[in-house]
């Protein structure tokens, strides 16, 4: 290894989960990745790099970035403890997701550039998940099952978030990616289905984590 090369630990839906040497010229999530093969069962759209937070983070109000990186977590932080601290810190203002990938969610992205690794990374491949979170705006998240198809007016409905205010929210991709779902068909804009992981918010920069 070149004294400018460094280490991030891989954890969760991989073959061999610990540290993986990265390369200082190849800092990307995509090169780590192909070094620790992921499962058949992985999400690959949910694989996500956290972080130390620099800065503290005040009150109860969670990032949605970071908010919605614990619901993807929250299954495998149940049987694996070493997912379950970065689930925590997530919550808790220590640690933070930081987008990677240059390509979001099959597109390529425009709306936030991606990130280089670091030594302080941990890489987290979550195992794939059937659910779909709608968040209310007291902080309440409602987890529904996905199907196929189905679009954000169908998940805003079965969570009982009235039209009105439905047409505040936004859908997260699990890949950090945020759109404005469409609410009826049109040329300009159809209507997008929700794939599994995603979640539906109000338009806002943080969500209350209830006691």
């Amino acid at each position: 290894m070149l004294a400018t090369d460094f280490h991030v630990r891989v954890i969760g839906a991989v073959a061999v989960p610990g540290e993986v040497s990265v390369q200082i010229t190849r800092p990307t999530l995509e090169y780590t990745l192909s070094q620790v093969r992921p499962d058949a069962t992985a999400d690959r759209f949910a694989v996500m790099a956290i972080r130390p937070r620099v800065t503290g983070r005040e009150g109860l109000c969670v990032p949605v970035v970071d908010r919605h990186a614990a619901l993807l977590l929250a299954g495998d932080a149940q049987t694996d403890p070493m997912v379950a601290e970065q689930l925590q810190g997530l919550l808790d203002g220590r640690l933070r997701r930081v987008p990677m990938s240059p390509v979001a969610w099959g597109r390529p992205r425009q709306d936030q550039p991606s990130a280089p690794l670091a030594a302080s990374d941990v890489i987290v491949v979550p195992h794939y998940g059937h659910a779909v979170f709608v968040a209310r705006g007291n902080g309440e998240i409602v987890l529904l099952a996905h199907h196929p198809g189905l679009m954000a007016d169908d998940y805003l409905t079965q969570a009982h978030v009235a039209s009105a205010v439905a047409d505040g929210y936004v859908l997260h991709y699990p890949d950090t990616s945020v759109v404005k779902p469409a609410r009826a068909a049109s040329w300009r804009s159809p209507p997008r289905a929700v794939p599994p992981g995603a979640l539906l918010t109000p338009d806002v920069d943080c969500l209350q984590v209830l006691p």
